[in-house]
């Protein structure tokens, strides 16, 4: 009865949910694919697509290639290269953004519990078209994300 009950709460917030976001309804997808080069070394590739404005626009694409090397089972370092073609709406077209990225990541395992800790140093280059800047102005970031994982047995679902 109380697995009802939860059920019945849950799904008034799911719909409730929907009908606040009813104009504004969009799918993101993407597909990744990775190959093991060595004991160590991975490459990967990546594709990502999203639709906005009630899924009718296309607000943004992109293309992610990268390379991730393995020191051992704690510590992972990667470079990647995203292109980006993201829509403007107050100007009515695509800029095309690049990004390199430098990743640095350790990870503690457990039977159950997985923790990860990963830095990753970002430098963005943008059209110059977009923000009426001269060619090869970029920013950058630090970014810093803890990440802790764990399995539960005997479940359908996974946290």
């Amino acid at each position: 009865m109380n697995k009802v009950i939860l059920i019945f709460f849950l799904s008034i917030g799911i719909v409730q949910q929907n009908y606040a976001q009813y104009n504004q309804a969009a799918v993101w997808g993407s597909v990744q694919g990775e190959i093991s080069l060595a004991k160590n070394l991975e490459a990967k590739i990546e594709t990502g697509y999203r639709l906005t404005n009630n899924i009718e626009t296309t607000d943004k694409w992109y293309a992610e290639s990268g390379i991730q090397f393995e020191i051992n089972k704690t510590f992972r370092i990667s470079a990647e290269y995203r292109f980006t073609e993201k829509y403007i709406v107050e100007d009515r077209f695509y800029a095309e953004r690049h990004r390199i990225m430098l990743k640095f990541r350790t990870t503690y395992r457990n039977k159950a519990f997985r923790f990860s800790w990963t830095t990753k140093y970002q430098l963005n280059f943008f059209d110059p078209a977009e923000h009426n800047w001269n060619s090869g102005k970029y920013i950058s970031h630090l970014r810093n994300r803890f990440q802790f994982k764990y399995k539960k047995k005997n479940t359908i679902v996974f946290p």
